[in-house]
């Protein structure tokens, strides 16, 4: 393929993955009301006892909302439909062997993005709610009164953050299987990985550290777990490869 036949592929397969976002987007909104009852539930449970509630300072700003929060459900939901446009773009480059990838590819990845993102409701979100809203007693001195929207884009880069870090499995399984990195590798270089990922989870938790602590050690396990599928994928690409030379 030519550079314009790749830009060409690459506008398809956005498009496609737009749409199956949009479909997934409509039938989110129509339960906006739900919505935003699930994701906002564990900062309630933290300030409301604390006499602390979510405000709206301007008209359009629920609508808006709504709009936001429909959307983040819809890309969390619809993650196998683009994903597999990702894997679609990418295939034409690989060898026939490699393009068995794609199932696994697809339903590793998504099951760890919504994993991520399930992570990050249940656990990482309400342990930041829980310390930035009680940090100096709280609303004993301070009335809290979170405008809703900036809670809500603090909560959307938690999940997708999150989300996105817990692809490391399936992005070891793609790069053992063509070659690019091996078990000996990764355990060489551990003791980096963990520096690498205290970084990250500082970078996209709060500044508190029992957040940075929460997120940084599904990170050790996954990468840990990633190991053990390089190992997978690595016998299996040798195992392709006698295959094809006993072919």
């Amino acid at each position: 393929m030519t550079f314009l036949e790749h830009l060409d592929e690459l506008r398809r397969r956005l498009i496609r993955a737009a749409i199956a976002i949009l479909v997934a987007f409509v039938g989110c909104f129509f339960f906006y009301r739900q919505i935003f009852t699930f994701l906002m539930q564990p900062l309630r449970e933290v300030i409301e006892p604390l006499g602390g509630e979510l405000i709206a300072t301007t008209p359009p700003e629920i609508f808006v909302l709504g709009l936001k929060m429909s959307f983040l459900v819809a890309l969390v939901i619809s993650t196998p439909a683009w994903l597999g446009q990702v894997w679609g773009f990418v295939a034409p480059g690989l060898y026939t062997h490699e393009r068995r990838l794609a199932m696994p590819f697809i339903v590793i990845g998504s099951a760890f993005f919504i994993a991520g993102a399930v992570f990050c409701h249940y656990v990482l979100f309400p342990a930041a709610a829980n310390f930035l809203g009680t940090f100096g007693g709280g609303g004993e001195e301070i009335e809290i009164r979170y405008r809703v929207s900036e809670v809500f884009s603090f909560y959307a880069r938690l999940v997708i953050g999150t989300a996105v870090v817990f692809q490391i499995p399936s992005l070891a399984l793609l790069l053992s299987r063509l070659g690019l990195i091996t078990p000996s590798f990764m355990l060489r270089y551990f003791k980096y990985a963990i520096l690498v990922i205290f970084v990250l989870a500082a970078l996209l938790t709060p500044p508190d550290p029992t957040t940075q602590i929460i997120l940084a050690g599904p990170m050790i396990v996954l990468y840990v777990l990633s190991i053990g599928i390089t190992w997978v994928g690595n016998r299996l690409r040798g195992r392709s490869r006698a295959d094809g030379d006993e072919g």
